[in-house]
């Protein structure tokens, strides 16, 4: 305590009520029916760098403190003053302080002090902790024994070199109990991860009152190096143990993240409700280490109805879907997906008041896709078989499509996955606008529309996801690249080349800067070409719906639906273009109730060719939104104001957009 609170501390001492270290004011007695409103701490440092802040410290409390107690409010009781908890909770703050290093800190006293007047029978207080922090004990070196030392001239042993990496306490930091216990665990997990499976990490903390100094000494123990031993799977039964691929495999070193990573891997079936993976170290002299796989069955079939509802500026629908899931076809791990759409679409640019596009449609819509997977037809190799049936709107045109999609998916990697496929499909238009067509039609060398059409491509594509969330992520990366060969001696009416790439990244703020865990930072970068095999076609060598758009609610929100880039000339049909390029930067808090705010900047733009491209066209958006966690994903409502003066069409500078799922 200060030498200005001296007088103080002799009234405390005169008050103290055979309650050592502490005192009641005024009265110096507690009186029955006082309920404490708040507590504070006189002496304690302040700063966000203080890890015993009074919000810190009022945790760790017994004596509870907030709201009015009643007997509707469960915490009528726990508010109350008490002096038996004031006298534990001297012991809980001097402990909390020697937690992070000043052994000698002092709770010297409580004052209560009564804040306005009596309500009912209860009167409101202010309990007043006066605290003598003392001084940090600081680390005075850090040894690291049990592992052999460096020898002069000769390169420091590899292990201990790796576990020093892992020590996160350097001579001068002050002593902290967290930081400490961390590294002990920190130092074991390593040493297990170096397949020494019964090591022991011993820690001893030497400190000087005198000097206010601290040696610490982990002393390790490794043992032998161990590999894993047989594995047992038990608990299914209806999946054949043989059909399971386990990142555990007898003979190979001793790792706890293999175990970890057959859990992980083994949940995403989807077909197990429970996967414990339990090596067993009873016997500390056996380096082949049993490792026993439980698994317990869950339900593998699923059927889904819901209401599907999208309103985008430039294409807005609504209708119903019926999702069958089906995990484990013929108990062999294969998958089959089917989802059916029915529904009404319309198209057209809406603004904050009226319908502005005039040339806006309404038709009926529907589509059908199946998914089935032959998992593991050869290791790592999945075949996936595609199908789509659908009918469809677009802004001037409905069109109706078949289309089949065999591939190879290798999945050798935990995180990679690389496919190479086959692609059909046909397609006709239904031109809404005459003049739309014969702009088409205008286009092409010979006048002649391919309509219908049938595409006939080769493609390609890697992908790594590094997301900790596939559909919240946080923290990670994930990069797609894809690659497609259409026409030429795989025929078909189109002949052209496809590239294309976008990389994501996320990274929360205690991650960059210590700040708040609650707001993530998203990026998200991508581009795309098409090459045409005979340059002379331009767009005409790449049907209407395979060509590259921007706008609407998952890329530039500051545009409606497909709409930033050319419209088809005298119309509101976008024409699409043959380069694009583009970005976002999302700014996401979490806010409570299930819900998150996003603040987002986007651009981007979509050219004729590789020729026109250039940084002058680049449209930039800027905006905000809300999210909801629902059981089906986050639901999205962002409002995106256009910057600049590069108006398309009719489209209005400010769209509102709603979907499912982060944009990216």
């Amino acid at each position: 305590m200060s030498r200005s609170n001296a007088p103080l501390r002799l009234l405390l001492a005169l008050c103290s009520l055979a309650l050592p270290g502490t005192a009641i004011l005024p009265g110096c007695a507690p009186r029955s029916g006082e309920w404490v409103r708040h507590v504070r701490f006189d002496g304690n440092e302040a700063g966000l760098e203080n890890p015993n802040g009074d919000a810190v410290l009022r945790d760790v409390l017994e004596q509870e403190s907030g709201d009015r107690p009643t007997l509707l409010r469960p915490r009528q009781d726990t508010s109350r003053l008490s002096r038996d908890a004031l006298r534990r909770d001297v012991a809980r703050v001097e402990t909390r302080y020697a937690h992070h290093g000043r052994f000698d800190a002092k709770v010297e006293g409580w004052v209560v002090i009564r804040r306005g007047a009596r309500e009912g029978r209860l009167k409101p207080v202010e309990v007043v902790g006066y605290l003598d922090p003392g001084e940090p004990t600081l680390i005075n070196k850090v040894r690291l024994d049990g592992l052999p030392e460096p020898e002069d001239g000769k390169p420091e042993d590899p292990i201990r070199r790796r576990l020093r990496g892992l020590i996160d306490i350097a001579p001068g930091d002050t002593f902290d109990l967290a930081t400490y216990t961390h590294a002990l665990s920190a130092i074991r997990a390593g040493l297990q991860e170096r397949s020494y499976a019964y090591a022991t990490v011993s820690g001893e903390v030497l400190v000087d009152p005198a000097t206010r100094r601290a040696d610490i000494v982990f002393t390790v123990v490794r043992g032998p190096a161990c590999r894993f031993g047989a594995v047992t799977i038990s608990g299914s039964k209806k999946v054949p143990s043989d059909r399971l691929t386990l990142n555990v495999k007898e003979g190979e070193p001793y790792h706890p993240s293999a175990m970890a990573e057959t859990r992980q891997s083994l949940f995403a079936l989807r077909v197990f409700r429970l996967v414990d993976v339990i090596p067993d170290l009873s016997d500390p002299t056996r380096t082949s280490i049993p490792v026993r796989v439980e698994v317990r069955d869950t339900k593998t079939r699923s059927v889904k109805l819901g209401l599907v509802l999208n309103l985008e500026n430039g294409l807005q629908s609504v209708g119903a879907s019926a999702i069958y899931q089906d995990w484990n076809v013929a108990r062999r791990l294969w998958t089959w997906e089917q989802e059916v759409f029915g529904g009404i679409g319309h198209t057209g640019i809406v603004s904050s008041t009226i319908v502005e596009d005039a040339s806006g449609t309404v038709a009926p819509i529907f589509a059908a896709d199946g998914t089935l997977t032959f998992t593991r037809i050869l290791p790592a190799l999945d075949f996936v078989n595609g199908g789509r049936i659908e009918r469809g709107l677009e802004p001037g045109y409905l069109f109706t499509q078949f289309s089949y999609a065999p591939s190879f998916v290798i999945r050798h990697w935990e995180r990679h996955a690389i496919s190479l496929g086959y692609r059909v499909k046909y397609n006709r238009y239904n031109f809404l606008d005459a003049d739309v067509a014969e702009e088409l039609r205008a286009e092409e060398p010979d006048g002649v529309l391919e309509n219908p059409y049938l595409l006939s491509l080769l493609e390609q594509s890697w992908s790594y996801d590094g997301r900790n969330d596939r559909f919240s992520p946080s923290r990670g990366w994930y990069l797609f690249l894809k690659t497609a060969e259409a026409g030429a001696v795989l025929q078909g009416d189109f002949a052209y080349l496809r590239l294309e790439g976008e990389t994501r990244t996320y990274r929360s703020l205690i991650d960059i800067a210590g700040w708040d865990p609650d707001v993530i930072l998203a990026g998200r970068l991508g581009a795309g070409l098409l090459l045409p095999f005979d340059p002379a076609l331009g767009k005409a060598a790449v049907p209407l719906d395979e060509r590259l758009f921007l706008g609407g609610a998952d890329t530039v929100r500051g545009w409606g639906y497909n709409r930033l880039g050319p419209l088809i000339s005298g119309t509101e049909t976008p024409e699409g273009g043959l380069a694009r390029a583009y970005g976002s930067f999302e700014i996401r808090r979490a806010l409570p109730w299930s819900t998150s705010a996003v603040a987002f900047l986007d651009a981007g733009r979509v050219w004729d060719g590789l020729g026109t491209m250039g940084l002058t066209g680049i449209q930039l958006t800027v905006g905000g939104g809300l999210r909801y966690t629902s059981v089906a994903g986050p639901l999205r409502l962002d409002l995106g104001v256009r910057l600049g003066e590069d108006r398309i069409g009719t489209d209005p500078r400010l769209l509102l957009h709603f979907g499912l799922g982060e944009a990216f």
